[in-house]
């Protein structure tokens, strides 16, 4: 649902306004509780349900590396709008 909302800006052209940080945050938070659930899941099976295939644990840890890195890439491109859209204020403030 958020990013629909935020295509959708995207299409309209209105991407670069304060409303799209709303919805930016919303999907870093959903990437972070995804995460979680992951590290969860990881500690779930490697210490209490004593998963036997070492497999298992280390896809799981694999896609706990690549949703941390897909967070990290979020938030720098979360700091590249805020920069945009102060400096399209600018622009718009000159003109």
């Amino acid at each position: 649902m958020a990013l629909w909302r935020l295509l959708s800006k995207v299409g309209r052209g209105s991407v670069f306004s304060d409303a799209s940080f709303h919805w930016v945050d919303v999907i870093i938070w959903a990437a972070v509780t995804a995460t979680v659930f992951t590290g969860g899941l990881l500690l779930h099976a490697a210490f209490f349900a004593n998963v036997g295939p070492m497999g298992l644990l280390l896809a799981l840890l694999v896609f706990m590396v690549i949703e941390v890195a897909f967070i990290l890439l979020l938030v720098v491109m979360r700091g590249l709008l805020v920069t945009a859209t102060n400096q399209r204020d600018e622009l718009e403030a000159v003109i």
